[in-house]
């Protein structure tokens, strides 16, 4: 079952990839990314290719206060600050390495 879903952007706001944050039995959890492949004309369960971006990318400019949680669910918590942005890196932190942090 689909708890939640997440659009992740590139700092240009175009869409890279979704996850989709699935409970198949109580207290279990799992997290899928799942992306639309141009050149194959077809949804694909799995991170693109290259770094990744940051959740809320395109909100995070020079002089904005930045929170930087662990995890979609905080993140998402996290938001309801109106002087900051929120942001967490894809895959949890397994993942920080593969995400662009520039």
């Amino acid at each position: 079952m689909v708890i939640e879903h997440s659009e992740w952007r590139n700092p240009d706001d175009e869409i890279v990839f979704y996850t989709c944050r699935l409970e198949p039995e109580p207290g279990k959890k799992e997290v899928l990314p799942v992306r639309f492949i141009n050149a194959e004309n077809r949804w694909h369960w799995s991170y693109p290719e290259g770094p990744l971006p940051l959740m809320n990318a395109p909100n995070i400019k020079e002089g904005v206060n930045v929170i930087f949680s662990e995890g979609e669910k905080t993140c998402s918590h996290l938001s309801q600050f109106e002087d900051y942005v929120s942001t967490t890196s894809a895959g949890g932190s397994g993942r920080l390495f593969e995400t662009d942090l520039s």
